[in-house]
């Protein structure tokens, strides 16, 4: 029987969701990216954003699923039992009798920069995650991935939460310049007039959308020299260096660092560092849906280049 040689890889994060098919011997590659699909946060809509997104790729390509022989989706939120079951049954039937594998965005990111060598990766987007396998080659531990509305603490989420929050709870501080910098920075991030209209808007279920969109704007005046912007960053990545503290990460060695609000932000990342003595950071070249390829068919990540 001839062996089909396309394999699917995606990605799913709270903010958007990757998608990768590549033909492992053509070396042709098709990706698309997508909105976000982590569960704990959209619920079933992220599952349907998932399913849409995909289904655009294989039509806008014009692929034969039943080419497709070994699929790979890395999920923020995988453990929710509740949408597992759910994702197992449409993979299954939509492409039946094929390999499939469910597990974290975590790992799939982690594989794309380290492929099968050990490593410790930290992953800092709209949540946060740490992720090992220093101790056993095979084995992972993980810190954080609570989910960014369980206190993953440092990720967009988190600081643009943690914003809001303080600024309601010090309603009556505007005669602070740092404070009213904030105020106006969040009324024209969600084009409201008030803040009694952001508080309304931002903790209904569209504005929270935009929380973590925040982050960017918060980091930005950090650096800028307001106090309480930077005071949330610090404090958010003490909550980073507690997971890297949990990973039992040591710092002679390396880190690999995903996610957009850590790899973006040269400034909260300098936050980070700046707790330790010495770090020596790296990062992939790739996005994290790469790493599929190296758990599907065992590529080294130096070899994602190949693929047009």
């Amino acid at each position: 029987m001839k062996k089909n040689n396309l394999i699917l890889s995606i990605d799913g994060g709270g903010s958007k969701t990757d998608f990768l098919i590549v033909d492992i011997k053509k070396l042709i590659k098709y990706e698309l990216s997508g909105p976000g699909s982590n569960p704990n946060f959209y619920g079933i809509d992220g599952i349907k954003n998932l399913i849409n997104s995909l289904k655009i790729l294989i039509k806008k390509n014009n692929i034969d699923k039943n080419e497709v022989d070994l699929i790979i989706l890395g999920l923020a939120g995988i453990s929710n039992k509740k949408y597992k079951n759910y994702l197992d049954n449409f993979f299954n039937s939509f492409f039946p009798n094929k390999r499939i594998i469910l597990t974290s965005d975590a790992v799939i990111a982690h594989k794309s920069i380290w492929g099968d060598e050990k490593g410790v990766t930290l992953l800092v987007g709209t949540g946060t995650i740490g992720i090992s396998n220093e101790n056993n080659q095979h084995n992972f531990i993980t810190s954080g991935g609570l989910g960014f509305e369980n206190h993953d603490v440092g990720g967009g989420y988190w600081i643009g939460k943690t914003l809001i929050f303080y600024l309601i709870s010090t309603k009556n501080f505007d005669k602070n310049i740092a404070y009213n910098d904030l105020i106006e920075m969040v009324k024209e991030h969600y084009k409201k007039n008030n803040f009694n209209d952001v508080l309304d808007f931002s903790l209904g279920m569209e504005g929270r959308l935009g929380l973590a969109s925040l982050a960017p704007k918060v980091i930005n005046l950090a650096k800028e020299g307001n106090e309480i912007a930077y005071k949330i960053c610090d404090d958010g990545c003490e909550g980073l260096k507690q997971i890297l503290i949990d990973l039992n990460f040591k710092e002679k060695n390396k880190i690999a660092f995903h996610g957009s609000l850590i790899l973006k932000s040269n400034f909260y990342r300098s936050i980070l560092l700046s707790k330790f003595n010495n770090i020596n950071w790296i990062k992939s070249s790739f996005k994290a849906v790469y790493g599929g390829l190296t758990i599907l068919s065992g590529l080294n990540p130096k070899k994602y280049k190949n693929f047009k």
